[in-house]
């Protein structure tokens, strides 16, 4: 829907009551995507991404079992057990390998929105505190690996703990600042993680619009 009234004039897209369909390239109106409100507003833009999730579940798993899978499948080959560290290597080179084809099959589009500037500040605080959380934590996971490399591969258990912090302070620090691409429908991105607020106000201009150029 080509929009007027607050939205670019060049943008085209779709909008319903949960998401909004779009190409690999929108703004967003000048509305705040979580309260709707149009007044006191910061642009953000970013890259987002949406990987298949099929990746999501295996990187995790090899990350975790890795070795112990490496093993399995040693037994169910009839192949002779393999010493330390090489059940480890063999796993960081699965890792490397599902990682960039996770990398390569990963979807991205480029998306300019609005938030409240009380909202922008809050997460830049959010973003501050993250970033120091996860350095300690990448720490943490450089002296698992080293020991695991260097002392004993039963070390890379440890990892578990400095990973899923990592995964946590992630997710906090994201807190629905942004929209989320949800993968694509009909040739379309679908963006969610937007306010019924929002997407009311949307409607509204589109519809305004429509009674105006009728």
């Amino acid at each position: 829907m080509v929009g007027d009234v607050g939205l670019a004039a060049d943008i085209e897209f779709l909008v319903s009551d949960e998401c909004i369909l779009c190409e690999d390239k929108i703004a967003l109106p000048k509305i705040c995507i979580q309260s709707g409100q149009k007044a006191d507003l910061v642009a953000r833009s970013a890259t987002l991404k949406c990987c298949p999730g099929i990746f999501g579940l295996l990187i995790p798993l090899i990350f975790f079992l890795g070795p112990v899978l490496v093993e399995l499948a040693c037994k169910i080959a009839g192949l002779q057990p393999l010493r330390p560290p090489s059940p480890l290597f063999i796993t960081l080179v699965l890792l490397a390998v599902f990682g960039w084809l996770a990398w390569r099959f990963t979807k991205r589009i480029e998306v300019t929105w609005f938030i409240r500037t009380k909202e922008a500040v809050a997460e830049e605080k959010r973003i501050r505190k993250w970033r120091g959380w996860l350095i300690v934590a990448g720490l943490v996971l450089v002296a698992v690996v080293f020991l695991a490399l260097t002392v004993d591969s039963d070390f890379i258990a440890l990892a578990f703990f400095p990973v899923i912090a990592g995964a946590l302070f992630w997710g906090w620090s994201g807190h629905s600042t942004k929209p989320v691409f949800a993968g694509k429908h009909d040739g379309l991105n679908i963006l969610k993680g937007l306010s019924s607020e929002f997407l009311h106000e949307v409607q509204s201009l589109i519809e305004r619009h429509h009674s105006e150029t009728a």
